[in-house]
């Protein structure tokens, strides 16, 4: 299945640091089935759901 956009949310200070380590993994396998692929990293509370309404805006 291909997918128009995706975005991709996290926060590096979960999961003891192993989040971004495990990045690597994740996205080569993702990265081919998505034409627009964002990856976006809160830095304070709200962050996610800020990038989520703020991208909804803009893809609608």
């Amino acid at each position: 299945m291909r997918w128009k956009k995706g975005m991709l949310i996290y926060n590096k200070n979960a999961g003891n640091d192993k989040l971004e380590r495990n990045l690597g993994g994740c996205l080569p396998v993702l990265a081919p089935h998505i034409d627009e692929f964002l990856i976006l990293q809160t830095k304070q509370k709200g962050d996610a759901c800020r990038y989520c309404l703020n991208m909804v805006k803009k893809w609608m």
